[in-house]
């Protein structure tokens, strides 16, 4: 039995190796990109849907009671006049508190939220860290992540019971009897 190893081989494992490592640590920073986007995706989308029950409903943020003596005394027109601007601090302040913590390489860098009386709107910024460099190339050149969700706000409830209010004070105006007979001529 020959067992003499050839020098060719030490050369081609020197010349393999380095690229063996290389893609072993892109695929684990590629694992720690892909966690943090989908748990920030995922934070978001859940930060989205409670912020539609906020606002939809007079409803606690952290714990979705809602606050069902409350929903009365917002008023008829709460959807068309109301103020969503104090609940935009509580959604905010939500997220952050949600995304200090469980990310594996981003950092959390800016979070802004728009909340209106038809849509919210919620953009997350973060930054990928790798302590290697070229990786970052590898993945994405800007290093930044930007999750922007925006969504709007579906309430039949307040919308008929809006309608219900403008018709029925539609029928008390004077004329207005007169108006509906010729708008019904004019359609049939």
């Amino acid at each position: 039995m020959n067992k003499k190893l050839k020098g060719s081989f030490t050369v081609e494992a020197a010349l393999v190796m380095p690229i063996v490592l290389f893609v072993t640590i892109s695929l684990i920073y590629l694992s720690f990109y892909l966690h943090d986007k989908n748990r920030i995706e995922g934070t978001v989308d859940k930060a989205l849907f409670k912020a539609m029950m906020t606002l939809k409903h007079d409803a606690d943020i952290e714990t979705g009671a809602v606050n069902y003596e409350g929903i009365n005394d917002r008023g008829i027109f709460y959807l068309l006049i109301g103020n969503a601007n104090a609940m935009e601090e509580d959604i905010q302040t939500f997220l952050e508190q949600k995304l200090s913590g469980g990310l594996l390489s981003t950092e959390v860098t800016k979070v802004s939220v728009t909340a209106g009386k038809l849509k919210v709107s919620i953009v997350v910024e973060g930054e990928f860290k790798i302590p290697i460099r070229g990786i970052l190339d590898y993945f994405n050149p800007s290093s930044k992540l930007v999750i922007e969700v925006n969504c709007p706000i579906h309430n039949p409830a307040e919308i008929l019971r809006i309608s219900e209010v403008i018709l029925n004070t539609g029928k008390k105006i004077k004329g207005m009897e007169a108006l509906q007979e010729k708008l019904d001529k004019i359609l049939n």
